[in-house]
């Protein structure tokens, strides 16, 4: 793709969706000082380290074949929504700081949709008290079934699982010890196997 650099010079540019730019160098997107949303799609790269801190407040990465390292979440301080979709190589996600934007878009997601399903199996999520006890959608219902092993408690005292879609796969949040407060700060997100 020639001139992809001359994007970093459409100064108005809000959304930029980027289909197949394998490897291609992506430090231009330093100097749309007003995008908002930054779609990634396809192609092949290892990571998006050239980023520095921006307000993009939607950012997407899906089927980039080798993505493993997002290592600079915390340079997207206005993040509202993160989409990572088929990104198998990707193993953790560590927010370094509080981003109090991102908990604030899923206690929305929350309150508005409550549930989503994925490939079949239910994302955890909050219902309501009175349906606690049995929803097995429920993030604190399975937490509470999985501290009743006392196996599970040896084995993982800090982690809150996300999303089970099988047996051979789960996505999970894991407490960091060394942190006082609940937040997207203290807490990393891990995929397995």
């Amino acid at each position: 793709m020639k001139n992809l650099d001359a994007v970093g010079d459409l100064k108005d540019l809000n959304y930029l969706a980027l289909h197949s730019i394998s490897k291609l160098p992506l430090h231009f997107v330093n100097r749309l000082k007003k995008l908002k949303h930054l779609r990634i799609l396809l192609g092949g790269r290892e990571h998006i380290q050239e980023i520095e801190e921006n307000e993009i407040d939607d950012l997407e990465i899906s089927r980039v074949r080798g993505f493993h390292d997002l290592s600079n979440i915390a340079n997207f301080r206005a993040l509202t929504r993160l989409v990572m979709e088929d990104q198998i190589q990707l193993r953790e996600v560590s927010f370094d700081r509080e981003m109090k934007a991102l908990e604030e878009s899923y206690r929305w997601w929350l309150i508005h949709y409550g549930n989503a399903r994925l490939n079949g199996g239910n994302i955890l999520t909050i219902v309501s008290p009175e349906h606690r006890e049995y929803d097995d959608s429920d993030l604190l219902y399975i937490h509470r079934l999985n501290k009743a092993e006392g196996w599970w408690v040896s084995q993982f005292p800090h982690r809150l699982d996300l999303f089970v879609p099988d047996s051979d796969e789960l996505y999970f949040l894991i407490r960091l010890p060394e942190m006082n407060k609940v937040s997207f700060r203290s807490w990393r997100i891990f995929r397995h196997p």
